[in-house]
Formats: structure tokens, C-alpha cells, sequence
């Protein structure tokens, strides 16, 4: 996220003499619904796809229990499941987003998207924040 690489930055003692990378943390899956934690002892038994919403070959072929069992194996393919996944989600999402943006209604889609990911959880005042910034209140109804 922006705010580990802020961190990382703020604490990085030689930046003239070693790069920084960003860590992929493959552990975190994308869903409609926001993160799940795969390898959380929740999904040792669910025997449902990663995203019931995602037609990618991952959510088609392994169940979330599957997923948590490679996951907590060194050297297994867990990982590119994982990335696989995340990868098609982010397509998915952006394509979404485009059709927003041509559409003309690319706030009300955020709305939306922000509802379904947040399902009644408190939003981060970082986020109402960002998206005041740019035009988009989330409490504003259209």
C-alpha cells in the first residue's frame, strides 16, 4: 500500500546506495466483498470458491479450503493460485471502471464499489479523505 512504502521510505537509511521493492503480499485475496485472509483457520473447511462473483479459472477449479491447505505449504503453488486470481479480479475491476467512466457515472460506481467492500464496516477517514478530495463524497447520494 502507499502507506507501507511511506513508511518504508521515512525508514530507509541508504537510499543512494540500495533500492526499495514492493512486497506482494499473496496471502490477501481481492473479492466484491473486500480481503479475505486465506490462510485464516476459517477457510480450512469451506468448500466454496475463493469469489462466488468470479469466473477466473482459480475460483472455477479450487475451493477456498483447497487454497488454505497449499497456502500453508512452502514451495507450493498456493501463491500463483493466489495471483492468478488477484490478477483476474483487478481486470475485472478496471474494465468495470471504464464502463463507469464512459458511461459518465464513475461516482456512483465508486459509491457502490465502496458500499459492497465496506458492507457496513466504517470507512477509513483516509478514504472519505482521498475521495473528497477528488469530487466523489461517499455520503452523497445521487
Amino acid at each position: 500500500t502507499l502507506r507501507w512504502i511511506d513508511r518504508c521510505i521515512a525508514a530507509h537509511k541508504r537510499p543512494a546506495t540500495q533500492n526499495l521493492f514492493g512486497i506482494v503480499q499473496v496471502h490477501i485475496v481481492y473479492i466484491l466483498q473486500g480481503l479475505l485472509r486465506i490462510k485464516s483457520a476459517d477457510f480450512a473447511s469451506d468448500g466454496g470458491p475463493l469469489d462466488a462473483t468470479c469466473a477466473c479459472f482459480v475460483c472455477t477449479e479450487y475451493s477456498r479450503a483447497y487454497l488454505h491447505h497449499v497456502m500453508k505449504k512452502d514451495g507450493s503453488i498456493g501463491p500463483q493460485l493466489i495471483t492468478y486470481h488477484n490478477v483476474a479480479y483487478m481486470l475485472h475491476l478496471m474494465a468495470q471502471v471504464r464502463q463507469a467512466i464512459l458511461n459518465d457515472s464513475f461516482p456512483s460506481f465508486v459509491r457502490a464499489f465502496m458500499a459492497e467492500w465496506h458492507q457496513g464496516t466504517p470507512v477509513p477517514a483516509w478514504v472519505h479523505d482521498a475521495l473528497n478530495y477528488v469530487g466523489i463524497p461517499l455520503n452523497q447520494a445521487e
